[in-house]
């Protein structure tokens, strides 16, 4: 089997989602405080070599487009055909409504620093899990922030800790059924299929807005056995392939979720409040935002 490349463009190797197998074969304060603008200063001064660097090294051959791929959205695949996103996730609050102590369920990321969430909300960390990053970097959005500014993100997560917030380096989905971590921030398809599992768990888009995760795939640049990783890649775009994922509540990124998998998720509408964003770019300042977080966050 050729070797691939697959997950969001920042992940780390242990969070990426295999994908289906082919058979035999993010406080908002009312502004920083003013000993940040020092710090404001430092993150608009890193260097923008960073976004080269780390865009080149993430490259696979190119001219490589598997069969069907050409009908994924442009924001989702490498113009050079050198990755495509082969499903997505969405970042969601995954709620167990029997451990909120009464307590309504949280539709926003504002209503998470209210006192009655106290002690009650979790998200992987940030600095050790893509998934996390993928939380902050939804939440900086939603509160005003950009790629170039985490000031929102960064305040807000340290309202979250004020807030008695925990942080996971690995998967804490098990702890949301368990009632350990009654708000879990996480991928809405983990939260989807602990309401198959049996677990009284809501899923909520935040009303603030989210960020769709892309999970990407891609031959390693002089990989062995080249011709069977081309073909698991044109089997991940065919038709039985995204079904594979759809099943698994991941959106496909071509056509639309089946009817009876569109039944047991939010609307439509819902999932328009997450956007797309420049994923290189994203994985390019990672490291700038851990550092941030270190200095400003931690736990």
């Amino acid at each position: 089997m050729g070797q691939l490349r697959a997950g969001p463009v920042h992940l780390h190797r242990e969070d990426r989602n295999p994908g289906p197998q082919r058979p035999q074969e993010l406080r908002a304060g009312p502004g920083r405080p003013p000993g940040r603008e020092g710090r404001a200063r430092r993150r608009r001064g890193l260097h923008r070599h960073r976004l080269r660097r780390a865009a080149d090294g993430r490259r696979g051959p190119p001219g490589l487009r598997p069969e069907g791929a050409d009908q994924v959205p442009d924001d989702l695949r490498d113009p050079d055909g050198a990755w495509t996103t082969v499903h997505t996730g969405t970042i969601a609050f995954i709620v167990n409504e029997d451990h909120l102590d009464g307590a309504p369920v949280p539709t926003g990321w504002e209503d998470l620093l209210e006192p009655e969430y106290e002690g009650l909300v979790g998200y992987l960390d940030p600095t050790q899990a893509a998934v996390g990053y993928s939380v902050a970097t939804a939440a900086n959005l939603a509160l005003g922030g950009t790629l170039e500014d985490w000031g929102p993100g960064l305040d807000y997560l340290d309202g979250l800790k004020e807030n008695g917030a925990s942080t996971s380096a690995q998967t804490a989905t098990a702890k949301v059924a368990q009632g350990e971590i009654p708000i879990l921030i996480d991928t809405d398809f983990n939260g989807y299929k602990l309401q198959d599992e049996g677990a009284d768990v809501s899923v909520v888009i935040p009303e603030e807005g989210s960020l769709q995760i892309p999970y990407i795939v891609g031959l390693v640049a002089g990989a062995p056995n080249e011709d069977n990783g081309r073909e698991l890649l044109d089997f991940y775009f065919s038709e039985e392939g995204q079904g594979l994922f759809a099943a698994g509540y991941m959106r496909p990124v071509i056509g639309d979720l089946p009817e009876d998998v569109a039944e047991r998720v939010l609307p439509d509408e819902d999932y328009e409040r997450a956007v797309t964003i420049d994923y290189i770019e994203q994985g390019a300042r990672q490291q700038e935002f851990i550092e941030l977080y270190q200095d400003e966050v931690g736990f």
